[in-house]
């Protein structure tokens, strides 16, 4: 919620907009390539590997056959039964990982895209799905930071 009442709803707005308020965090490169890279960055992880990867897994419910209307054809419901639904969001989470797509300049800087991709190198881990080494190592880094650790305590 801003300061005159509105609101901003998804992630990627909302990571920008704290990118473009608190410059001096450096959420975002100054470098253009590089900040294109990092939104490039942060909407796959939120487009595909949380859009399509882990709502399979947390809300299975909205790729079941029945919610097609009550026509079930049986291809579609098959497709669409639960353990199918959650066994292709863990493909996705496996397959569609971002690895390749990591680079670990943790050192100074922090990017939106590196808040991004820890909220699904988190669920990975709480879920069981393994990361590929490059996510792996990226994981350990963000969660070895001081604050990363305070919130997590404050969570739970």
């Amino acid at each position: 919620m801003l300061d005159d009442g509105r609101a901003l709803t998804e992630f990627q707005a909302i990571a920008y907009w704290l990118a473009r308020t608190y410059p001096r965090k450096r959420l975002l490169p100054d470098d253009v390539l590089l900040a294109t890279q990092t939104l490039e960055l942060m909407d796959y992880v939120v487009g595909t590997v949380h859009g399509q990867g882990y709502t399979r897994l947390f809300t299975t419910d909205r790729y079941l056959a029945s919610r097609f209307g009550g026509c079930r054809p049986s291809r579609l419901a098959s497709r669409h039964s639960g353990p199918r639904a959650r066994d292709r969001g863990r493909s996705v989470c496996r397959h569609r990982s971002p690895s390749a797509r990591v680079r670990l300049s943790m050192g100074a800087d922090f990017s939106i895209a590196d808040a991004a991709l820890f909220y699904v190198e988190f669920w990975a881990d709480k879920t069981g799905i393994a990361l590929p080494p490059r996510c792996a190592a990226h994981y350990q880094l963000v969660r070895a930071r001081p604050v990363v650790q305070r919130v997590l305590r404050e969570e739970g």
